[in-house]
């Protein structure tokens, strides 16, 4: 991350996890975004995937997880798994080898509901259980599970939702 000027730039990586010959996860960086604001919270990653990823109008549910260091600064993002268009399969060791791989001190995910819905099923719950459960266990902090539809994001572990918002993509983000 670097400060210009009270803004704060992070080039941040999607990867995908590649497993060598010798069965070793590794990350494999596929895109880079670069990210320029004076402040960089949550709902600007929401922000990020409904402008950059346009997840609220997929037509095939997606699970990504993103993860932060110790200060909160986004470090990798992966795509976890895609669905259709109500469920998409958890793959928890995919996203217990990218805590690891990336160093990560906190992560969140976020998923799409294509079909609208806001609030989350009895899956998503579970898997914020869960997900809740993985972070304990590797001593990294679990900030939230995520959901987003056409309209507005739901944060499962606050049970509120918020507006999405509008604005001009290309301020905050480049590719």
């Amino acid at each position: 991350m670097k400060k210009n000027c009270d803004t704060t730039h992070i080039d941040l990586n999607e990867y995908i996890i590649i497993t060598t010959n010798e069965g070793l996860p590794f990350l494999h960086p596929i895109k880079q975004i670069e990210i320029t604001k004076e402040t960089l919270e949550i709902k600007d990653i929401i922000d990020l995937f409904v402008k950059a990823y346009r997840m609220n109008e997929m037509d095939s549910e997606r699970l990504y997880i993103v993860t932060f260091n110790y200060q909160a600064v986004p470090k990798g993002i992966c795509l976890v798994s895609v669905g259709d268009n109500k469920t998409t399969m958890n793959c928890y060791r995919t996203i217990g080898e990218f805590l690891l791989l990336t160093g990560a001190e906190k992560f969140i995910t976020i998923h799409n509901h294509p079909d609208c819905s806001e609030e989350p099923s009895a899956d998503d719950l579970i898997v914020a259980t869960r997900l809740e459960q993985i972070g304990n266990m590797f001593d990294i902090e679990f900030l939230g599970s995520f959901i987003i539809n056409r309209y507005k994001y739901y944060n499962i572990e606050k049970k509120s939702s918020f507006e999405l918002e509008g604005g001009d993509f290309n301020e905050k983000f480049r590719w």
